[in-house]
C-alpha cells in the first residue's frame, strides 16, 4: 500500500500532475503518517465528472513517455518495457490518465525518497506517542537499550514467495539464528516483533 501510495506521489511530483488513489488506501494511510495526501486526491472526488475520458496507461508506459521528452536514461531503460512511447509532455491538455492496478516502481519515486520518509511518512502524533509509551514500558526504564525491529511476514507473501522463486517463508530457526545474532553483537537488546499475521 506504502509502495503504490509512493509510486502515485512520485508520478504526480515528477510531472506537475494530480494523482488520484482509491480512497480506502488514502484513508487508512492518512490514520498512520502526517503527509499522506497533499499531492495525492482520493479518487472518488473525480467520479462525480461523467465527461472525464480517461486513457488507460501502464506505469511504465507514462513514465517512458515522459522521460522521452528530456531523452534521459529512464527512458532508455524503460523503453524496452514500453515500445512506441513517444514523447507527450504533460501539460493542461493532456489526456486524462488511468493507470489500472498501479504497480510499484521505485522509479518513480527513488529521486525523492528523502521527502517521502522525513515528510510524508512520518507517523502521526498519537501513533508515535503510543510507540514510545511501548518503547518505555519494555525498556523498563532502563537506559541504553537496543531495538531490533523484527517484521514477521506471512500470509500473502507466502505464495508471492513460492511463484516467484520456488520456495518458502523462513521458519523459526531463522528467527532464533536472528535473535542469537544481535544478543551476542549488543548488550541489552530488546526485539519488537510485529506481524499481522502472526
Amino acid at each position: 500500500m506504502m509502495s503504490c501510495y509512493a509510486t502515485a506521489w512520485g508520478l504526480a511530483k515528477s510531472y506537475g500532475v494530480t494523482a488520484l488513489v482509491p480512497a480506502d488506501i488514502l484513508d487508512k494511510l492518512k490514520h498512520i503518517f502526517k503527509g499522506v495526501g497533499e499531492g495525492v486526491e482520493s479518487e472518488e472526488k473525480y467520479n462525480l465528472c461523467p465527461n472525464t475520458s480517461w486513457v488507460n496507461y501502464t506505469t511504465d508506459f507514462l513514465i517512458a513517455e515522459q522521460e522521452s521528452c528530456r531523452n534521459s536514461g529512464l527512458y532508455r531503460h524503460l523503453k524496452q518495457f514500453a515500445p512506441g512511447a513517444t514523447c507527450q509532455a504533460m501539460t493542461p491538455d493532456h489526456k486524462d490518465i488511468f493507470i489500472n492496478r498501479l504497480n510499484i516502481k521505485i522509479y518513480a519515486f527513488h529521486k525523492f525518497r528523502r521527502e517521502i520518509v522525513s515528510k510524508v511518512f512520518s507517523f502521526s502524533d498519537s501513533l508515535e506517542f503510543r510507540a514510545q509509551k511501548i518503547l518505555r514500558n519494555v525498556s523498563s526504564g532502563e537506559e541504553e537499550k537496543v531495538y531490533v525491529g523484527v517484521h514477521v511476514r506471512r500470509g500473502d507473501y507466502e505464495r508471492y514467495r513460492k511463484l516467484r522463486y520456488g520456495d518458502g517463508l523462513v521458519d523459526e530457526r531463522f528467527f532464533i539464528d536472528g535473535f542469537k545474532y544481535f544478543r551476542q553483537k549488543y548488550k541489552n537488546t530488546v526485539f519488537i516483533v510485529v506481524s499481522d499475521d502472526m
